[in-house]
């Protein structure tokens, strides 16, 4: 018969090399847990340090194997994200050792939970995910334990929960970290009020987890909705008797700027459509926890739950799967809401700005009238220059003694001489005019006389609403 090795020495003897080295997670120098144990004896309550922490995993490996008469739940809690790009992009490394040895606390939690380069790859993974995985002794005959591993997100604060459950004992240690310190403390306290339900059943945890986010996605939607009513409410889109929230006179100038609005759209937007795909999770996830029971009850040498047992863990899941449904559907909803927000926002934008064009079009009719009064007023300067041009002409030509006539011819021949030139000129400036105007006429076509489009009522326009024009708050 094989004898019996641990599944990190199976790995360090397959591959050579210890397999965590290759995984390592963006952790902190020294480790910082917690551990609540519920056991035959009652519950104890430890806060882990460095030195505690690899103690505390070589006894709950032996209370495992020791806790065939009575089940024993054990459940580590730490801050962090176990996937490293998360982490360090947050900021939020987890409150566990891993300095590259098989003796880290990090490995050490690890061989523990029974995880392996497969089921390291779910449990390190940035997406949301529920699955689970079966363990098998070295002959691959005989089930020894089911590991479930579960990535609960709501924005930047996932829940991560690997969970071993020993068959046929149902013994159970779990390991759950979030980046958030208070979502762990409300855990931690669930499970300690729910002590009934984790000794009926280890499932209970995810439960209890699952019921802790559906809390959370109840808050989220209706902060979400607050923020679109908002808009609503500025926009005077909302039905009668639908306004419950007077904008604050902060919020009413933030609101009137246009830029401002049009990035609260969008990131309102990114918003909804990011919380109906993780509702779209919520639910699948409900359903991963009822299933689980079957999984578990199903094995050879399980005992079967009391029916009371197994209605404790399914009520709440049951419930929270309602909730997580409900949840969703008011995403939908904000969906198609905030769709006609975008929509109408773009139609007061444009018509806000055709207000704009004519106001620019008024200007440019002034402008152009000033244009046309300076331009009759170098017209007529034009004119006179014409007039005494061909004159100062001929003066000139008389000053120079260029021709000699007699006193009594020369003032009727300077005359004559100037009129009959002045009228040449203005005849030569007439035929060019008539020259070169011509050929302009001949590309000037007269304007297509278009119907007038029928009227539009006015309840279907939008003409009321006007950005900075909505009700001011008193």
């Amino acid at each position: 018969m094989m004898p019996s090795i641990s599944l990190l020495e199976m790995e360090v003897l397959k591959w050579g090399v210890n397999p965590w080295n290759h995984m390592e997670a963006f952790t902190t120098d020294a480790t910082q847990a917690k551990c609540w144990t519920l056991s035959r004896n009652g519950a104890v309550d430890e806060i882990l340090g460095p030195q505690e922490f690899s103690k505390k995993l070589v006894d709950i490996k032996t209370a495992l194997k020791q806790s065939a008469d009575s089940p024993t739940f054990i459940l580590i809690t730490a801050i962090g994200d176990p996937n490293k790009e998360f982490s360090k992009r947050r900021n939020c490394p987890l409150h566990i050792t891993n300095n590259g040895q098989p003796t880290g606390d990090f490995d050490l939690l690890n061989n523990l939970l029974g995880m392996n380069t497969v089921t390291y790859g779910v449990y390190t993974t940035a997406r949301q995910n529920c699955s689970y995985v079966l363990e098998y002794d070295d002959a691959l005959q005989n089930l020894q334990a089911i590991i479930f591993l579960v990535r609960c997100p709501i924005l930047s604060r996932s829940i991560v929960c690997v969970m071993r459950v020993q068959i046929p004992t149902l013994s159970c240690v779990a390991f759950v970290c979030c980046p958030h310190a208070p979502d762990l403390d409300r855990l931690r306290d669930s499970c300690k009020a729910s002590h009934v339900l984790l000794r009926a059943s280890p499932l209970g945890l995810l439960a209890l987890i699952y019921e802790q986010r559906g809390l959370d996605y109840e808050g989220w939607v209706t902060r979400v909705a607050l923020e679109s009513h908002e808009i609503e409410v500025f926009m005077r889109m909302s039905p009668p008797g639908w306004t419950y929230h007077r904008l604050s006179p902060s919020r009413y100038k933030e609101l009137s700027d246009t830029d401002r609005l049009l990035s609260r759209l969008q990131s309102t937007d990114i918003e909804i459509c990011h919380g109906h795909s993780i509702m779209t999770f919520a639910v699948r996830f409900g359903k991963f926890c009822t299933e689980a029971l079957d999984v578990i009850e199903g094995k050879p040498g399980v005992p079967k739950l009391a029916p009371g047992a197994r209605a404790m863990v399914e009520d709440r899941i049951r419930f929270s799967i309602s909730r997580c449904l409900s949840v969703r559907e008011r995403f939908e909803e904000l969906t198609h809401r905030h769709r006609g927000q975008i929509n109408a926002s773009f139609s007061l934008i444009a018509q806000k700005d055709s207000k704009v064009n004519q106001a620019m079009a008024g200007i440019g009719v002034d402008v152009a009238r000033v244009t046309a009064l300076d331009s009759r007023t170098m017209k007529t300067i034009g004119v006179l220059t014409l007039i005494f041009l061909p004159s100062s002409l001929v003066t000139s030509l008389w000053q120079a003694n260029i021709f000699h006539l007699s006193e009594d011819t020369n003032g009727k021949v300077y005359a004559g001489t100037t009129v009959a030139v002045t009228a040449a000129v203005f005849f030569c400036w007439w035929l060019y005019m008539r020259l070169f105007e011509k050929p302009l006429e001949q590309y000037s076509y007269p304007l297509p006389q278009t119907p007038a489009p029928d009227p539009v009522p006015s309840s279907a326009l939008f003409t009321h609403v006007r950005f900075g024009e909505a009700q001011s708050p008193s």
